[in-house]
Protein backbone atom coordinates (compact mmCIF):
# COMPACT_ATOMS: atom_id res chain seq x y z
CA UNK A 1 0.00 0.00 0.00
CA UNK A 2 1.48 3.94 -0.80
CA UNK A 3 2.46 5.18 1.91
CA UNK A 4 1.92 9.12 2.61
CA UNK A 5 5.98 9.03 2.86
CA UNK A 6 5.84 7.31 -0.72
CA UNK A 7 3.53 10.86 -1.61
CA UNK A 8 5.84 13.45 -0.49
CA UNK A 9 8.34 11.79 -2.32
CA UNK A 10 6.48 12.05 -5.24
CA UNK A 11 5.70 16.06 -4.88
CA UNK A 12 9.29 16.59 -4.31
CA UNK A 13 10.23 14.44 -7.50
CA UNK A 14 7.44 16.38 -9.62
CA UNK A 15 8.47 19.98 -8.20
CA UNK A 16 11.99 19.01 -8.84
CA UNK A 17 11.48 17.98 -12.58
CA UNK A 18 9.32 21.46 -13.10
CA UNK A 19 11.56 23.46 -11.79
CA UNK A 20 14.38 21.93 -13.93
CA UNK A 21 12.52 22.15 -17.12
CA UNK A 22 11.51 25.98 -16.23
CA UNK A 23 15.37 26.77 -15.93
CA UNK A 24 15.74 25.90 -19.70
CA UNK A 25 13.05 28.42 -20.62
CA UNK A 26 13.88 31.41 -22.49
CA UNK A 27 12.19 34.88 -21.75
CA UNK A 28 9.55 34.54 -24.38
CA UNK A 29 8.27 31.05 -23.52
CA UNK A 30 7.86 32.03 -20.27
CA UNK A 31 4.99 34.03 -22.30
CA UNK A 32 3.78 31.69 -24.34
CA UNK A 33 0.25 30.43 -23.90
CA UNK A 34 -0.01 27.70 -21.60
CA UNK A 35 -2.37 24.45 -21.64
CA UNK A 36 -4.78 26.33 -19.42
CA UNK A 37 -7.10 28.98 -21.20
CA UNK A 38 -6.24 32.40 -20.90
CA UNK A 39 -2.98 31.47 -18.89
CA UNK A 40 0.27 32.25 -20.14
CA UNK A 41 3.21 29.79 -18.54
CA UNK A 42 4.68 32.18 -15.94
CA UNK A 43 1.09 32.43 -14.96
CA UNK A 44 0.22 29.09 -14.22
CA UNK A 45 3.76 29.38 -12.30
CA UNK A 46 2.12 31.95 -10.38
CA UNK A 47 -0.72 29.46 -9.40
CA UNK A 48 1.68 26.87 -8.14
CA UNK A 49 3.64 29.51 -5.92
CA UNK A 50 0.57 30.93 -4.58
CA UNK A 51 -1.13 27.75 -4.19
CA UNK A 52 2.49 26.52 -2.19
CA UNK A 53 1.80 29.53 0.33
CA UNK A 54 -1.70 28.76 0.80
CA UNK A 55 -1.75 25.52 1.58
CA UNK A 56 1.41 26.32 4.28
CA UNK A 57 -0.69 28.49 5.66
CA UNK A 58 -3.89 25.96 5.78
CA UNK A 59 -2.04 23.45 7.23
CA UNK A 60 -0.06 25.12 9.90
CA UNK A 61 -3.03 27.28 10.96
CA UNK A 62 -4.85 23.77 11.69
CA UNK A 63 -2.00 21.95 13.19
CA UNK A 64 -2.03 25.06 15.83
CA UNK A 65 -6.28 24.11 15.96
CA UNK A 66 -7.18 27.64 14.01
CA UNK A 67 -9.79 26.00 11.73
CA UNK A 68 -11.47 29.53 10.80
CA UNK A 69 -11.46 30.53 7.18
CA UNK A 70 -9.38 33.26 5.73
CA UNK A 71 -11.19 36.48 5.14
CA UNK A 72 -9.68 36.68 1.64
CA UNK A 73 -10.49 32.76 1.32
CA UNK A 74 -11.77 31.95 -2.13
CA UNK A 75 -15.52 31.31 -3.05
CA UNK A 76 -16.34 27.55 -2.37
CA UNK A 77 -15.77 24.74 -4.70
CA UNK A 78 -18.63 24.99 -7.71
CA UNK A 79 -18.84 28.74 -7.26
CA UNK A 80 -19.74 29.93 -10.76
CA UNK A 81 -16.61 32.94 -10.40
CA UNK A 82 -14.08 30.39 -8.44
CA UNK A 83 -11.85 30.21 -11.47
CA UNK A 84 -12.19 33.31 -12.36
CA UNK A 85 -10.88 34.65 -8.87
CA UNK A 86 -7.66 32.00 -9.06
CA UNK A 87 -6.80 33.09 -12.15
CA UNK A 88 -6.80 36.74 -11.15
CA UNK A 89 -4.95 36.48 -7.87
CA UNK A 90 -2.38 33.31 -10.04
CA UNK A 91 -1.80 36.22 -12.47
CA UNK A 92 -1.43 39.33 -9.52
CA UNK A 93 0.91 37.23 -7.72
CA UNK A 94 2.80 36.10 -10.85
CA UNK A 95 3.37 40.17 -11.27
CA UNK A 96 4.01 40.94 -7.96
CA UNK A 97 7.28 38.87 -7.75
CA UNK A 98 8.72 39.56 -11.28
CA UNK A 99 12.03 37.96 -12.13
CA UNK A 100 11.92 36.79 -8.61
CA UNK A 101 8.96 34.22 -10.18
CA UNK A 102 10.88 31.07 -10.47
CA UNK A 103 13.03 31.80 -7.05
CA UNK A 104 9.80 31.98 -4.98
CA UNK A 105 8.22 28.73 -6.51
CA UNK A 106 11.39 26.61 -5.80
CA UNK A 107 11.40 28.27 -2.27
CA UNK A 108 7.34 28.22 -1.53
CA UNK A 109 7.68 24.84 -2.60
CA UNK A 110 10.50 23.89 -0.63
CA UNK A 111 8.61 25.26 2.86
CA UNK A 112 5.60 23.61 1.99
CA UNK A 113 7.65 20.02 1.60
CA UNK A 114 9.73 21.07 4.64
CA UNK A 115 6.32 21.18 6.60
CA UNK A 116 4.86 17.88 5.50
CA UNK A 117 7.57 16.08 6.08
CA UNK A 118 7.54 17.46 9.58
CA UNK A 119 4.42 15.82 10.02
CA UNK A 120 3.74 12.82 12.59
CA UNK A 121 0.59 10.49 11.91
CA UNK A 122 -1.30 12.05 13.77
CA UNK A 123 -0.84 15.17 12.78
CA UNK A 124 -1.71 13.93 8.84
CA UNK A 125 -5.24 13.37 10.48
CA UNK A 126 -5.87 16.56 11.64
CA UNK A 127 -8.82 19.34 9.53
CA UNK A 128 -7.39 22.53 8.22
CA UNK A 129 -9.40 24.76 6.35
CA UNK A 130 -8.91 23.73 2.59
CA UNK A 131 -8.95 27.24 0.53
CA UNK A 132 -12.26 28.20 -0.22
CA UNK A 133 -13.67 24.92 1.00
CA UNK A 134 -14.37 23.21 4.27
CA UNK A 135 -12.22 21.13 6.79
CA UNK A 136 -9.95 18.99 5.27
CA UNK A 137 -7.40 16.25 6.94
CA UNK A 138 -4.19 17.83 6.02
CA UNK A 139 -3.21 14.30 3.96
CA UNK A 140 -6.18 15.62 1.24
CA UNK A 141 -3.21 18.94 1.06
CA UNK A 142 -0.44 16.53 0.25
CA UNK A 143 -2.57 14.64 -2.57
CA UNK A 144 -4.00 17.87 -3.75
CA UNK A 145 -0.20 19.84 -4.16
CA UNK A 146 0.80 16.39 -6.18
CA UNK A 147 -2.38 16.44 -8.52
CA UNK A 148 -1.26 19.85 -8.88
CA UNK A 149 2.04 19.48 -9.56
CA UNK A 150 1.79 16.31 -12.16
CA UNK A 151 -1.22 18.25 -14.36
CA UNK A 152 -0.15 21.88 -14.42
CA UNK A 153 3.28 20.68 -15.08
CA UNK A 154 1.82 19.00 -18.39
CA UNK A 155 -0.12 22.64 -18.73
CA UNK A 156 3.13 24.38 -18.99
CA UNK A 157 5.08 21.82 -21.41
CA UNK A 158 2.66 20.24 -23.65
CA UNK A 159 2.06 23.80 -24.70
CA UNK A 160 5.36 24.05 -26.14
CA UNK A 161 5.82 19.96 -26.93
CA UNK A 162 2.81 18.83 -27.67
CA UNK A 163 4.34 15.16 -27.11
CA UNK A 164 5.08 15.57 -23.71
CA UNK A 165 3.32 13.00 -21.66
CA UNK A 166 2.22 13.27 -17.22
CA UNK A 167 4.67 12.96 -15.05
CA UNK A 168 4.15 8.42 -14.53
CA UNK A 169 4.53 8.43 -10.99
CA UNK A 170 1.19 10.85 -10.57
CA UNK A 171 -0.81 8.23 -12.88
CA UNK A 172 -2.07 5.98 -10.14
CA UNK A 173 -3.32 9.26 -7.93
CA UNK A 174 -4.69 10.97 -10.68
CA UNK A 175 -6.77 8.16 -11.28
CA UNK A 176 -7.50 7.36 -7.59
CA UNK A 177 -9.09 11.25 -7.56
CA UNK A 178 -10.68 11.15 -10.91
CA UNK A 179 -14.19 10.08 -9.83
CA UNK A 180 -14.39 12.60 -7.35
CA UNK A 181 -13.44 15.20 -10.06
CA UNK A 182 -15.25 14.25 -12.89
CA UNK A 183 -18.17 14.34 -11.12
CA UNK A 184 -17.83 17.67 -9.27
CA UNK A 185 -16.63 19.34 -12.77
CA UNK A 186 -18.28 18.06 -15.61
CA UNK A 187 -21.98 18.51 -16.27
CA UNK A 188 -24.11 17.52 -19.67
CA UNK A 189 -25.04 20.32 -21.27
CA UNK A 190 -28.26 18.86 -22.55
CA UNK A 191 -30.81 16.37 -20.75
CA UNK A 192 -30.38 12.82 -23.02
CA UNK A 193 -33.50 10.76 -23.46
CA UNK A 194 -31.68 7.60 -22.17
CA UNK A 195 -28.20 6.98 -20.43
CA UNK A 196 -25.04 6.40 -22.48
CA UNK A 197 -22.24 4.54 -21.33
CA UNK A 198 -18.66 4.78 -22.57
CA UNK A 199 -16.17 1.86 -21.77
CA UNK A 200 -12.52 3.01 -21.62
CA UNK A 201 -10.19 0.14 -21.71
CA UNK A 202 -6.72 1.34 -20.24
CA UNK A 203 -4.03 0.01 -21.80
CA UNK A 204 -1.25 -0.23 -19.64
CA UNK A 205 1.21 -2.50 -17.68
CA UNK A 206 -2.11 -3.45 -15.45
CA UNK A 207 -4.98 -3.06 -18.09
CA UNK A 208 -8.51 -1.52 -16.46
CA UNK A 209 -11.82 -0.45 -17.78
CA UNK A 210 -13.93 2.19 -16.75
CA UNK A 211 -17.27 3.40 -17.25
CA UNK A 212 -18.09 7.12 -18.22
CA UNK A 213 -21.72 7.32 -17.92
CA UNK A 214 -24.11 10.86 -18.91
CA UNK A 215 -27.64 10.50 -17.30
CA UNK A 216 -29.90 12.96 -15.22
CA UNK A 217 -27.69 16.03 -16.42
CA UNK A 218 -24.32 14.63 -14.72
CA UNK A 219 -21.76 12.58 -15.40
CA UNK A 220 -20.15 9.79 -13.19
CA UNK A 221 -16.97 7.39 -13.84
CA UNK A 222 -17.35 3.94 -12.80
CA UNK A 223 -15.44 0.78 -12.49
CA UNK A 224 -16.61 -1.50 -15.33
CA UNK A 225 -19.83 -2.65 -14.68
CA UNK A 226 -22.79 -4.93 -16.26
CA UNK A 227 -24.78 -2.02 -17.81
CA UNK A 228 -24.97 -2.13 -21.71
CA UNK A 229 -22.41 -0.60 -23.46
CA UNK A 230 -22.53 2.26 -26.44
CA UNK A 231 -19.29 3.14 -27.36
CA UNK A 232 -16.09 1.01 -26.39
CA UNK A 233 -12.56 3.39 -26.10
CA UNK A 234 -9.06 2.18 -25.66
CA UNK A 235 -6.35 4.21 -24.47
CA UNK A 236 -3.09 4.33 -22.07
CA UNK A 237 -3.90 6.11 -18.65
CA UNK A 238 -2.50 9.54 -19.21
CA UNK A 239 -4.59 10.02 -21.96
CA UNK A 240 -7.65 8.89 -20.22
CA UNK A 241 -6.81 11.19 -17.71
CA UNK A 242 -6.02 14.09 -20.03
CA UNK A 243 -9.72 13.71 -21.58
CA UNK A 244 -11.33 13.18 -18.46
CA UNK A 245 -9.88 16.68 -16.82
CA UNK A 246 -10.85 18.42 -20.36
CA UNK A 247 -6.96 18.85 -21.14
CA UNK A 248 -7.64 16.75 -24.28
CA UNK A 249 -10.60 16.49 -26.42
CA UNK A 250 -11.45 13.13 -28.52
CA UNK A 251 -11.25 14.23 -31.83
CA UNK A 252 -7.28 15.45 -30.70
CA UNK A 253 -7.00 12.21 -29.24
CA UNK A 254 -8.06 10.58 -31.89
CA UNK A 255 -6.23 12.38 -34.94
CA UNK A 256 -2.92 11.48 -32.33
CA UNK A 257 -3.63 7.68 -32.09
CA UNK A 258 -4.06 8.09 -28.56
CA UNK A 259 -7.84 7.00 -28.12
CA UNK A 260 -8.98 4.55 -30.56
CA UNK A 261 -12.75 4.38 -30.74
CA UNK A 262 -14.29 0.40 -31.81
CA UNK A 263 -17.14 2.03 -33.96
CA UNK A 264 -17.58 2.70 -38.15
CA UNK A 265 -19.80 6.21 -36.71
CA UNK A 266 -17.92 9.19 -34.64
CA UNK A 267 -19.71 8.56 -31.47
CA UNK A 268 -16.73 11.32 -30.16
CA UNK A 269 -18.54 13.93 -31.72
CA UNK A 270 -21.16 14.03 -29.21
CA UNK A 271 -19.34 13.12 -26.63
CA UNK A 272 -17.44 16.00 -26.61
CA UNK A 273 -21.18 18.12 -27.13
CA UNK A 274 -22.29 16.57 -24.30
CA UNK A 275 -19.55 16.08 -22.19
CA UNK A 276 -18.41 19.90 -21.02
CA UNK A 277 -16.41 21.26 -17.56
CA UNK A 278 -18.10 24.01 -15.85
Amino acid sequence: METLEHRIELCQAAAEQLTQYLQTLSAEAWCHPSACEAWEVRDVVGHLTAGAESYAEALSRGLQGDHSARLDDLPPPGAPNRAAVIAQRSIARRESLGDQLLATFTASHHHLQDLMSSLSPQDWERPCSYPGGDLRPAHQFLTARLMELAMHAWDIQSALDPTVLLFPDSLPVLLERLPGVVARAVRLETRLHAPRCYRFALTDAVPSQYDIVLADEAVRMESEGTRAVHVRCQCDTGTFVLLMYGRLTPQTALASGRLVVESTRDPMTPFSTWFKFA
